[in-house]
């Protein structure tokens, strides 16, 4: 079973990678609509690394290894938030912004967003997290036992 795009840092680093216990292809996820401060923090598309945390995919920005789309289940939480390195590392509840809904495998399945706005949390309507499916092309060659970096 394998899911997403991880990224070892090399130019064909993208591949797929096996998750046993996640069980599905994870899409790519793409953040939108974040307005303020945390706009340009936020805003952008996430991949998935290839590794579980907390139970459920790890996704890292495209254009930033210090931003990390992640599941958060310290305090109980139990939520996805955008945080940096240090705070994953950490496996703390700090982040930029957060979804209101718990439980939900995906980011994508979460509706209501707060944003760190320098000096306390606000809820933006216009933010958007949405997914973007393994392209069709990745799955046929997983399914056929291709694996691996490949050249595209």
């Amino acid at each position: 079973i394998v899911f997403g795009r991880g990224d070892d840092g090399a130019a064909a680093g993208q591949r797929l990678a096996e998750a046993p216990s996640l069980g599905a292809l994870v899409p790519h996820m793409r953040i939108a609509g974040v307005m303020g401060a945390n706009a340009a923090t936020a805003n952008g598309e996430y991949f998935p690394t290839g590794e579980e945390y907390n139970g459920r995919p790890l996704f890292r920005k495209t254009d930033d290894d210090d931003r990390w789309l992640r599941y958060v289940t310290a305090g109980n939480w139990n939520q996805w938030r955008v945080s940096s390195t240090q705070r994953k590392d950490a496996n703390d509840d700090k982040g930029f912004m957060y979804a209101v809904e718990r439980e939900v495998q995906l980011p994508s399945e979460a509706k209501t967003w707060f944003v760190w706005a320098g000096s306390r949390w606000e809820q933006q309507k216009t933010v958007s997290v949405t997914s973007i499916p393994v392209p069709a092309q990745e799955a046929a060659h997983e399914e056929r036992g291709g694996g691996g970096p490949r050249e595209e």
